[in-house]
């Protein structure tokens, strides 16, 4: 069993996983792009893990983190783009839709993984509303620094 896990962030979910990964008794490694957060960086650090900064992109961070991935051998955990984590993220509809009267969630959007696991955790009755900032350069067509062109969906 590997003892290492490894995760592209640009900041919250880098936090998120050091943070369980220490919980856990493994090393992370958490590859980010450059754009990311002092502030973020120094929290992953902080609990444990070892942060690689690289690139410009979120796309550069995850080129990284396959690479460490093929190397190390370590775990890789995809953002979105893996049942584990899209059914862990459902946790979160579930316990807003046990816990609160309510029957829609906001959610905020990078990669959509905590969207879609919202949605699927918040059962039938519940609905969710994916949403990002127009300025949101790690999901958005960056247009020099302070434009960015985003779909709408």
């Amino acid at each position: 069993m590997t003892r290492e896990c490894t995760a592209a962030a640009g900041g919250n979910r880098g936090v998120a996983g050091a943070h369980v990964a220490r919980q856990l008794g493994i090393q992370a490694h958490i590859c980010v792009p450059e754009a990311t957060s002092a502030f973020k960086v120094a929290r992953i650090r902080a609990l444990g893990a070892t942060v690689t900064v690289t690139g410009a992109m979120y796309a550069d961070a995850y080129d990284a983190c396959l690479r460490r991935a093929a190397t190390s051998g370590a775990l890789f955990v995809h953002a979105y783009d893996q049942p584990e984590v899209v059914a862990g993220q459902g946790t979160v509809g579930r316990e807003l839709i046990t816990q609160a009267d309510i029957d829609t969630v906001l959610v905020a959007v990078g990669g959509g993984g905590l969207a879609a696991g919202v949605r699927l955790g918040g059962g039938p009755g519940g609905r969710g509303v994916a949403g990002r900032p127009e300025s949101a350069g790690v999901s958005c067509e960056s247009r020099g620094k302070a434009r960015a062109s985003c779909s709408r969906q």
